[in-house]
């Protein structure tokens, strides 16, 4: 979900609650803002986080229509909305390289092999070694 499509999910959800709002209701801008926190600054796997929250929002859902039936379709609207920004937001890439001499690549989250199925052979990693502050090449040699 982009930062527009959470930014419009939750002022959708605050102007819902808004409207049917009692006192002793709890005010859900903090919990949306609790939730983004949370998975913003959660470090590593966010499953375990999303997992946690969906029980959570699950549970504050379930109290908000025990209290206020009238706003279930309200809710189905918004759930549909924010499926149909949530599924406009994601994409998937596919690239395809082939590379020969020289070739260089940057990115993340690869692995790169000279052929598909062989592995690299572990006796040709080039190590380069860093002056004693830290800064810049001393040289470089092959080690295996």
């Amino acid at each position: 979900m982009t930062r527009d499509t959470w930014d419009i999910a939750k002022a959708r959800l605050a102007t819902i609650f808004s409207r049917h709002r009692h006192d002793g209701d709890q005010d859900i801008t903090g919990q949306l803002e609790i939730t983004e926190e949370r998975l913003r600054t959660t470090p590593g796997s966010l499953e375990p986080a999303v997992a946690e929250e969906r029980q959570r929002w699950a549970a504050i859902l379930t109290d908000f229509l025990g209290r206020h039936g009238e706003a279930a379709p309200e809710l189905r609207e918004f759930v549909r909305e924010v499926r149909q920004l949530a599924a406009r937001d994601s994409f998937t890439v596919v690239q395809r390289i082939t590379a020969r001499r020289d070739a260089y690549t940057a990115g993340r989250d690869q692995h790169i092999t000279s052929h598909p199925h062989q592995r690299p052979d572990p006796h040709a990693i080039r190590r380069v070694d860093r002056r004693a502050d830290g800064h810049g090449e001393s040289g470089a040699r092959d080690e295996g």
